[in-house]
């Protein structure tokens, strides 16, 4: 039994039979098929021109001569084949030279597909007697499920959602016994996954695919959305999860009863679910002073221009510029002649405008804002 969807990367490798340590010699079993690709001095591959690798390693080569075998005589034997090499790969020849990583994968996909498939619903009961126990248990999965790297059979990969959504339903009882309001607060949401898992037996390649409802604990917490490709900042309400904490041993990690929310936190910061409902409580605060603080802000705006605009109608008010990009904090008064008042626009105490810059094309002098303006207001337009 060998996982489907090969590649490149699945080639075995070992020192060249006749070149020994000057060359190398791969073979990949795709069914009943094999392939051979081989490298080195007087075969047709090519060097890297700088590599750190020997020429027993394939990665000293950055293309590879290929041949195709297929069993015969029901596996007694093997032969030459060249049926696969139409199209991009076409050649009267029984090998293919100078083919690089890239077109070796096409090969191994072109010769995979050939397989007879067999796809298999492991949830339809219909097909529960394809599906047999023995044919379970010597399942393979691809990639692992743990964190200790441990290869799982199809038989745990479908019982393996089930026990983590007992820990999901566990996570949410320790967050209600805390204090969060399930519905309001917090919820558990299921999500259909659809998984599938492929191998190949003898000429076979048989697609498995499993089905399975994850449950997910979400919270819920305010988010004041703000950023320069944002035009204008708005509160959301946002469902993240929650996920387990764990304390770091000499040999290993586990779960000390803590959770993280990079959402809320921004950091990887442990609390435990009284501590993140406490923490939710001011990321919401927080969020909601952000955006009444804004809307403080473009109302100062408004006023500040629609003063300017009425005392010097000629002139034009536009956003200012602050420390990184515009800003309603910040007003430019411009007129015609090209001079500018710059203010700062504050949405407290009773000074609405605080003169920041003077641009004067005439290079004169005055104590106050209003006399800028005034001399400003009536300098003939720039030509």
């Amino acid at each position: 039994m060998k996982k489907a969807n090969l590649t490149f990367q699945d080639i075995d490798w070992k020192n060249h039979s006749a070149l020994g340590e000057q060359g190398v010699q791969g073979t990949l079993t795709i069914g009943q098929y094999e392939l051979s690709v081989v490298a080195g001095k007087g075969l047709y591959s090519t060097a890297g021109k700088e590599s750190f690798y020997k020429p027993c390693r394939d990665g000293y080569y950055i293309s590879f001569e290929v041949a195709v075998f297929q069993d015969v005589a029901e596996g007694e034997s093997q032969e030459f084949t060249n049926k696969f090499f139409y199209g991009d790969f076409e050649t009267n020849d029984d090998v293919l030279g100078w083919q690089s990583r890239h077109q070796i994968n096409d090969l191994i996909k072109r010769i995979e597909d050939s397989l007879k498939t067999v796809k298999l619903d492991f949830n339809n009961p219909y097909e529960a007697g394809e599906v047999t126990d023995e044919f379970k248990e010597k399942w393979v999965e691809i990639e692992p499920l743990d964190t200790n790297n441990n290869l799982k059979t199809i038989k745990e990969i479908a019982e393996s959602g089930a026990k983590i959504n007992e820990e999901q339903e566990s996570k949410l009882k320790v967050f209600t016994d805390a204090g969060w309001v399930k519905g309001d607060n917090i919820k558990i949401e299921k999500e259909d996954r659809e998984t599938e898992h492929s191998f190949i037996v003898g000429d076979t390649k048989y697609i498995v695919t499993v089905y399975s409802i994850d449950l997910y604990v979400k919270i819920k917490y305010l988010k004041y959305v703000n950023g320069w490709n944002i035009e204008t900042p708005f509160l959301k309400w946002c469902w993240t999860q929650p996920s387990d904490a764990y304390s770091s041993g000499y040999y290993r990690s586990s779960k000390n009863g803590k959770y993280t929310s990079y959402a809320i936190v921004g950091s990887e910061r442990q609390y435990s679910a009284k501590g993140l409902l406490k923490k939710v409580a001011e990321v919401n605060e927080q969020s909601q002073w952000n955006f009444d603080a804004y809307i403080n802000e473009r109302q100062a705006y408004n006023k500040a221009k629609e003063l300017l605009l009425s005392k010097y109608p000629k002139a034009t008010v536009k956003k200012g510029y602050s420390r990184y990009d515009h800003s309603y904090r910040k007003i430019d008064l411009i007129f015609k002649s090209g001079s500018t008042l710059e203010f700062s626009v504050r949405d407290y105490g009773d000074k609405l405008l605080s003169l920041d810059k003077v641009i004067d094309q005439h290079k004169l002098s005055y104590d106050n804002w209003e006399g800028w303006a005034d001399r400003f207001n009536n300098q003939k337009q720039k030509v």
